[in-house]
């Protein structure tokens, strides 16, 4: 990974901020550079690239050997902070397997919830349990305060569904903004996709089929 790709990136509980210049070795994209991090606890530290990209450096390794933000908050180990560090590491962290869906594809993290406590307080407010689960309201919208909420398993699903993305002549759109796009009514445009499984093409060029008064007289 090129240096200029790292900064910004997140690997655990450390944020890249920038190049260490104090420490430059001759290849100019060597897995030795040395980077700034700043640590979820508040400490910065001077860190090899290797270390970050292998996964060997996840924190500043705090005083005391107390590990990185148990000091400050104490749920370092809590189903809410991995649910925010798995928010964030695929957001920011191109090496992140689901990165392709989220920040490769322009879905990002408030600024204000980069921080776990600001993030938990949030979540507390918004009626958090661990029944729970965090959903994007608007799926082409990131991570806010104003675009997300806690959800049920069952929500959770439904909402998935109804905002597949589905990419058709360079363009990607949820099955909803498809129906509008195309003038397909929703339930059509679904029915074609889900539940007879035809492809993408047939499904958007075939012309819906118009039903006559006599028709849907002897329908009724």
């Amino acid at each position: 990974m090129d240096n200029e790709m790292m900064i910004g990136l997140r690997f655990g509980n450390l944020v890249v901020e920038k190049q260490d210049l104090d420490y430059i070795p001759k290849n100019p994209n060597s897995k030795h550079t040395k980077f700034i991090c700043k640590c979820d606890c508040g400490n910065i530290k001077s860190i090899y690239k290797e270390h970050l990209l292998s996964g060997a450096s996840k924190s500043c390794c705090c005083m005391k050997k107390i590990k990185c933000g148990k000091r400050i908050h104490g749920q370092i180990h809590t189903r809410l902070y991995r649910i925010w560090g798995n928010m964030v590491n695929r957001c920011t962290n191109s090496s992140n397997p689901a990165w392709e869906n989220y920040g490769g594809r322009g879905i990002s993290v408030c600024s204000e919830w980069l921080d776990f406590t600001k993030f938990r307080d949030w979540a507390v407010n918004a009626g958090y349990n661990n029944l729970l689960t965090i959903d994007r309201i608007d799926n082409m919208q990131g991570y806010n305060p104003d675009n997300c909420r806690w959800i049920n398993d069952t929500v959770q699903n439904n909402n998935t569904r109804r905002n597949r993305i589905i990419r058709y002549n360079n363009k990607e759109l949820t099955v909803a903004e498809w129906s509008k796009e195309l003038n397909i009514p929703y339930k059509t445009l679904h029915e074609r996709l889900v539940s007879r499984k035809w492809d993408i093409e047939r499904a958007f060029t075939q012309p819906v089929r118009k039903i006559t008064p006599k028709a849907k007289h002897n329908n009724g």
